[in-house]
């Protein structure tokens, strides 16, 4: 039978902390099978759960959903760099600027 969401437990590796979980696709490590079931729920089965109630948009996580709704359909911008003037609607705009123009710091 192939993979699904209830039955991906994730591979072990005796190189790895024994609770470390890997994804049977990508290979990729989590910390717990409950990151696991969200990555793979979302990345291989491109499951979308959390709807925007505006554009009808799907995300992948509450967190983002609510972003977007703030940043595009209420136009605010709750991010600041700690550096500078700079802001944003999105946080990883700022981690993006920081690089950009605050490497130094």
């Amino acid at each position: 039978a192939g993979l699904n969401v209830s039955n991906i437990k994730g591979q072990s590796n005796p190189m790895l902390d024994k609770n470390t979980k890997i994804c049977p696709i990508c290979f990729r490590t989590f910390s717990s099978a409950y990151n696991l079931e969200v990555h793979y729920k979302t990345i291989h089965l491109d499951i979308r759960d959390f709807e925007c109630s505006v554009c009808h948009r799907r995300f992948e996580r509450r967190g983002i959903r609510d972003d977007h709704y703030t940043a595009t359909h209420l136009k605010q911008c709750n991010y600041q760099c700690p550096f500078c003037d700079y802001r944003t609607g999105w946080k990883k705009d700022v981690r993006r600027h920081i690089r950009k123009h605050h490497a130094q710091i």
